[in-house]
């Protein structure tokens, strides 16, 4: 139920398709199918539950979530600690924020490796401070020995669209897939 459900499993997957999109190719359009991508994806795969009450899903944190992450054509991964979702659902979509605790050494090595000097430049910022800011400013997960804090509060707009999942059949090798 899109307006009320007392108990929502929750899984995120990792799909191999891109989404289908308007004439412009700017805004990805509900429709269409998702493979699941168990190959390279299977250790993405994350499982949590939530609430869905007047049409807005609340799952509860999942532990590690790692994201695929790409900027500058260079990808890289996030990792998001204690993430849950809080979208207002539709019956093509879903919109409201990705929040939990980013990794601050996972984060700032995708800033390094994504945007070269010469792109933070451009924008003032000096690599060194903003690791230092990172490690000052981290409020969640302490680091067993040392006690300072691993990860930053984080959140992240999220616009999703409806999609029908595939899943790879048991049997199946390569890129075999079964519809569910």
């Amino acid at each position: 139920d899109l307006v009320n459900d007392d108990e929502v499993n929750v899984t995120i997957y990792r799909g191999l398709d891109r989404l289908l999109t308007d004439a412009t190719g700017l805004n990805a359009m509900p429709g269409g199918s998702q493979r699941v991508d168990m190959r390279w994806g299977a250790s993405l795969v994350r499982h949590t539950t939530g609430k869905i009450i007047d049409s807005v899903l609340t799952t509860e944190p999942v532990d590690d979530m790692v994201m695929p992450w790409m900027n500058l054509n260079v990808p890289t991964i996030q990792i998001y600690r204690d993430a849950r979702f809080q979208l207002s659902l539709t019956p093509t979509g879903a919109e409201g924020l990705l929040a939990g605790y980013a990794d601050v050494d996972t984060y700032y090595k995708q800033l390094i490796r994504n945007d070269s000097t010469h792109h933070l430049s451009n924008g003032q910022i000096s690599g060194i401070s903003m690791y230092k800011a990172l490690r000052r400013l981290a409020d969640a997960h302490p680091d067993p020995d040392s006690g300072e804090n691993t990860a930053i509060s984080t959140a992240l707009d999220v616009k999703m669209v409806q999609v029908h999942i595939v899943h790879p059949s048991p049997e199946a090798s390569g890129d075999e897939t079964v519809t569910h």
